[in-house]
């Protein structure tokens, strides 16, 4: 014979069966208290890397003394000018129209390099520097290094041309662990063969 139960509608049931549930935990509850140290700890970064921001020192990085400091091709189209400077009375020139063998650039080798991420500001000036029939070309700016292994690496900022008056562009680079400490370079450089124009470069930090 089968027993019905006698605990009224499926809806109070229903609610008497949760009553008892919730009675269940708060009890559980009671016995078992939870605190904070039986809560593990989230994942995730305890403490933020130490971070430490350095100038690189350069050498006559405004161009005041001519190009003291920097490896310049004699008779290329880059020149100290003692006039147009953004500040001071130097800067460096680049002529379109000189012409120059290989790649013609500026190099100046920097002190030793750590890893880490650099960042080389620099103030540009442009004046009708005429792209060639195909491609891009200008003048451009990096950072250069070695690996421990003979390889290079480095970055390259945006090849400049057109004409547009004094201003700042910067270029970060990150440099790996395995790094020579001393074969970092800036260099400026022309990119392709432009077919006309000027560019004037100022005030350089890293």
């Amino acid at each position: 014979m089968i027993r019905q139960c006698r605990c009224g509608s499926p809806a109070r049931r229903q609610a008497w069966v949760w009553q008892a549930l919730v009675l269940a935990l708060v009890g559980f509850t009671m016995r078992c208290p939870v605190t904070l140290a039986d809560v593990p700890p989230a994942g995730g970064l305890e403490a933020l890397p130490e971070h430490r921001s350095v100038s690189v020192p350069l050498v006559n990085a405004s161009f005041e003394d001519g190009t003291d400091g920097w490896r310049v091709a004699k008779d290329g189209p880059f020149t100290a000018a003692d006039s147009g400077a953004r500040t001071g009375k130097g800067c460096l020139r680049f002529d379109a129209s000189v012409p120059g063998r290989y790649t013609p650039s500026v190099r100046q080798a920097t002190k030793a390099l750590e890893p880490g991420v650099y960042t080389l500001r620099f103030w540009a000036k442009e004046t009708r520097m005429q792209r060639p029939a195909r491609g891009t070309a200008g003048v451009r700016v990096s950072v250069e290094y070695e690996r421990k292994d003979g390889t290079r690496g480095g970055g390259k900022g945006d090849v400049l041309n057109g004409t547009f008056d004094w201003r700042q562009i910067e270029l970060s680079v990150l440099i790996p662990d395995d790094v020579d400490p001393t074969s970092g370079v800036i260099s400026i450089h022309r990119y392709n063969k432009p077919a006309s124009g000027e560019a004037r470069f100022d005030d350089l930090t890293l």
